[in-house]
């Protein structure tokens, strides 16, 4: 039911009598307000030297409902995500994602670039049901390549799926394999990474500023390197998605979930062949309510 639920924020609407960012009772379900459009806001400079601006303001919409917002790009606004399909959300959460298509899927996305470039994302005017808190641990860009794309590169179609991540340890409910699907930390703000900023304005709107280096958009497994007088391969498709959490609801712990805990140096595990003691032969501990919850989330492929 609660994945139903996550679901229909697709085509949910909020009612005008919750469209502002109020205190909501406890445990009321977090949602999107399908009535307030948010913009969207691309622009980058190429490797000439043309400076690209485009906005759109973008009703609640699946992939099909996009429309062009400049260039060869459209875009579209929707709830979901990667997080959702594949049990890695918060369950209190929303989740909030801008994508965009290329209009012509053989021309470039953005026209001529250098590796460095850098693409700007802004989506703007998020509103939801009650006030939130993004998760700054949360962003993905995901980015589909065309299976004769992949195949390309000697891949099979199950390649077709790559994902940027800010956190650097988060591998979306170990839906993702580092370096072979996914860049752990390139949205974490490093060094050579993209970067995700949120802000909140008086009303409760939601801001989420993204920027991309080009060569993020490059597959993993694509031979591509500088100077080669050619470009990568791109995708077809790429989003941003983020995580929204109600006031005073904290992230899940993803360290702790994963088992990424670093041990307690003043109070480590006794040396179970130094004391193995009676209780050697006793079945494990299990993980604890949250952690089993956690890790037995229903994901679809």
């Amino acid at each position: 039911m609660q994945v139903f639920l996550r679901k229909a924020l697709v085509i949910a609407v909020v009612a005008a009598g919750c469209a502002g960012s109020r205190a909501a009772e406890p445990g009321t379900l977090l949602l999107v307000d399908a009535n307030h459009h948010p913009d969207v806001r691309v622009r980058w400079t190429d490797a000439d030297g043309r400076a690209h601006d485009h906005e759109l303001t973008c009703a609640y919409t699946a992939d099909a409902g996009r429309a062009a917002i400049g260039g060869n790009l459209e875009c579209f606004v929707a709830s979901g995500g990667v997080r959702l399909t594949k049990g890695a959300g918060h369950p209190r959460g929303a989740i909030v994602r801008v994508g965009f298509y290329k209009r012509k899927m053989m021309a470039p996305l953005f026209g001529r670039m250098n590796p460095d470039d850098v693409v700007q994302i802004v989506l703007s005017g998020v509103r939801f049901n009650q006030p939130v808190v993004p998760n700054p641990a949360s962003p993905v860009q995901h980015l589909k390549f065309m299976p004769e794309a992949v195949r390309k590169l000697g891949l099979t179609r199950d390649a077709v799926d790559q994902f940027n991540i800010a956190s650097d340890i988060d591998t979306l409910n170990a839906r993702v394999v580092p370096g072979e699907s996914a860049r752990l930390g390139a949205l974490g703000g490093g060094p050579e990474a993209g970067a995700v900023a949120f802000s909140t304005d008086d009303a409760g709107l939601v801001t989420m500023t993204v920027t991309v280096p080009y060569r993020l958009f490059r597959h993993l497994k694509d031979p591509w390197t500088p100077g080669s007088g050619t470009s990568f391969v791109e995708p077809m498709h790429f989003h941003v998605e983020f995580e929204a959490l109600p006031e005073g609801v904290e992230p899940l712990d993803i360290a702790a979930l994963q088992g990424l805990d670093e041990p307690d140096a003043e109070n480590p595990p006794e040396d179970p062949l130094e004391d193995p003691g009676p209780s050697s032969d006793a079945p494990p501990t299990p993980p604890g309510p949250e952690r089993a919850a956690w890790l037995s989330r229903p994901a679809r492929p």
